[in-house]
C-alpha cells in the first residue's frame, strides 16, 4: 500500500512535466511573438492549477520544484518575447 500511496501523491506533481515540456521556450526559438504569447498564457493557467495541488507536507519540495520550474519557464517566455518585439 505505501507505494501506490507514494506513487499517487507524486504523479499529483510529475503528471505536470510533461505539459511543461510542451511549453519550454527552449523549443520554440523561432515562433512569432503572438504564439510565445499564447504558450505564456497556457503556462500561467497550468501555474493557477498547480497552486492548488494539495499533497501532504513530505511531498511539498517537489510541488515547490515544480512551482520553481514553471516560474523559470513563465521567465524564459517572457525574456523571449521581449527580445523579438
Amino acid at each position: 500500500m505505501p507505494l501506490i500511496y507514494r506513487w499517487r501523491m507524486r504523479s499529483k506533481i510529475y503528471r505536470w512535466y510533461s505539459i511543461l515540456r510542451t511549453l519550454d521556450p527552449e523549443k520554440h526559438k523561432e515562433e512569432p511573438t503572438g504564439r510565445l504569447r499564447e504558450y505564456l498564457v497556457k503556462l500561467e493557467g497550468v501555474e493557477e492549477k498547480v497552486c492548488n495541488i494539495s499533497v501532504p507536507l513530505s511531498y511539498s519540495e517537489e510541488l515547490y520544484h515544480l512551482r520553481m520550474h514553471i516560474d523559470m519557464l513563465e521567465n524564459k517566455l517572457k525574456r523571449l518575447i521581449e527580445n523579438k518585439i
